[in-house]
């Protein structure tokens, strides 16, 4: 049986190097600042058919370089799953472009990753809150909804859409 470093040197195997980036847009609000690890990323290497031919279940896991047979690939990344609404629940996914593998070559995989799910936060303005004893918001995708009461600061993330908004403001006298 050959190695893969003999595969590579008679020119049946190439590698690939991943890089993998986040591409985010920071939006501070209510002096939040979210930080996010791509080490926790899962990371699938598909055939061009779309057959999955090696997965690492963390990006930080995943070798300087992956040696495979000739012919053409993805590199798909993706953060978790993409789940039911949920507070503090983002969800990143990004697919490299067309990778071809050449023999005893080392080409470059790279990954940009953005947020795939709809991000919800929701902030009352000042006369709201002067002028209502209460108020909350229901924010509905699809069959999920997320409540926010007048105090909540976590951000809503949503993987459907449209999203529809109900607002429920109550005053007394």
């Amino acid at each position: 049986q050959e190695s893969d470093e003999e595969n590579i040197a008679d020119g049946k195997k190439g590698k690939i190097s991943v890089d993998l980036n986040l591409d985010l847009e920071v939006e501070i609000t209510r002096a939040r600042i979210e930080t996010v690890s791509t080490d926790s990323f899962s990371i699938l290497i598909t055939q061009s058919t779309g057959d999955t031919i090696s997965t690492f279940d963390y990006a930080v896991d995943v070798p300087e370089t992956i040696n495979l047979p000739v012919g053409d690939y993805y590199v798909i990344a993706q953060s978790g799953n993409l789940g039911a609404a949920a507070f503090d629940a983002p969800y990143y996914w990004g697919k490299s472009d067309l990778i071809s593998v050449v023999a005893g070559q080392t080409s470059p995989a790279i990954v940009q990753c953005a947020l795939a799910n709809t991000m919800v936060s929701i902030k009352y303005s000042d006369h709201v809150e002067q002028y209502f004893s209460d108020y909350s918001t229901r924010v509905i995708a699809g069959s999920d909804s997320l409540y926010f009461e007048k105090n909540e600061t976590r951000v809503g993330y949503f993987s459907g859409t449209p999203i529809q908004v109900r607002a429920e403001l109550s005053s007394s006298k």
